[in-house]
């Protein structure tokens, strides 16, 4: 696992020390800058080492929150949909966080945190367990037979909700298949009807047309593609949580299942399902793309 350690330059003396605490308990690759903020590659060296990284380290000393470098460096990490964990070099060091580590919940207008914050006690297991390391904790609560029965009623009806997720993405995806078809037919069918018409009313009007419902489908279908995102993401994160449950049930079927796959690819490259999903509004995107371009041809050849 490498993990990008995000801290303030003054506090570079208790950073590394910490670097060494943190190899001696557990076996990771720690990235951390080397250039000077006043070297004007700092940046890219940044930005590098945050995109290798499978996790972030945000050290938070007395001024950190006030460092507009930390801040650039955030911000590129939650770009780049990193995960972020928060330990404080000091206890005492408390409210004083980097203001793009909060954002805005628009829903109940309430402050939402954009870490997890760990303590020196927690990095090994969190290391070795990623940000998930949390779910397990909690799970260590059913080791009492009793809770143990309730934890697999709770892990069948977990299981409903992913397959519940699955078919409103399935529903979804033929939803719009739909739409895109319908669009395109009318479109076809209003196209010739209005090219039909003679002189350049016939040309332009077209044009028009298929202009206006060209940026209707491009529209129409990123929408798709945020759509098909968020079920994704939704969906790894219940196969997480769904992984995290079966460590404590005699059998660990999905991580089996994997294991499985892994073995059959023989080291191939594995292309999710919301991967090939989204190869469907990329390609009503490029042909709607196409059809713009064709509708400003049109368009240039009716005013000449």
């Amino acid at each position: 696992m490498k993990i990008f350690i995000i801290h303030k330059s003054e506090d570079r003396t208790a950073v590394e020390n910490l670097m060494q605490e943190i190899n001696s308990r557990v076996n990771v690759d720690l990235l951390a800058l080397q250039s000077n903020k006043d070297d004007k590659h700092w940046r890219k060296e940044a930005k590098a080492k945050i995109d290798q990284s499978d996790l972030i380290l945000y050290i938070l000393g007395e001024i950190t929150h006030t460092s507009t470098f930390v801040d650039e460096e955030i911000q590129y990490a939650l770009k780049k949909k990193k995960q972020i964990l928060l330990y404080r070099l000091r206890p005492e060091y408390k409210d004083v966080i980097n203001g793009s580590l909060i954002k805005k919940d628009s829903f109940n207008n309430t402050n939402k945190e954009l870490f997890k914050e760990i303590s020196l006690e927690d990095l090994p297991r969190v290391l070795k367990q990623g940000y998930d390391f949390d779910i397990a904790r909690q799970l260590e609560q059913t080791k009492d037979p009793k809770r143990e029965t309730e934890l697999i009623e709770q892990y069948k009806a977990y299981l409903q909700t992913s397959e519940d997720i699955l078919n409103r993405r399935q529903n979804t995806s033929n939803f719009y298949t739909t739409l895109n078809t319908t669009m395109l037919t009318i479109l076809a069918t209003a196209a010739g009807l209005l090219f039909s018409l003679s002189g350049i009313n016939g040309m332009l009007a077209t044009a028009v047309g298929m202009f206006s419902v060209s940026i209707m489908g491009i529209l129409l279908n990123l929408n798709w593609l945020s759509l098909l995102e968020s079920y994704g993401r939704l969906n790894s994160a219940k196969m997480k949580v769904i992984s995290e449950i079966e460590k404590n049930l005699p059998a660990n079927i999905y991580d089996t299942e994997w294991r499985v796959m892994s073995e059959k690819l023989c080291g191939g490259k594995y292309i999710s399902f919301t991967a090939i999903e989204k190869r469907l509004p990329i390609c009503f995107v490029v042909l709607y793309g196409l059809l713009i371009c064709l509708s400003m041809a049109l368009f240039v050849i009716s005013i000449i």
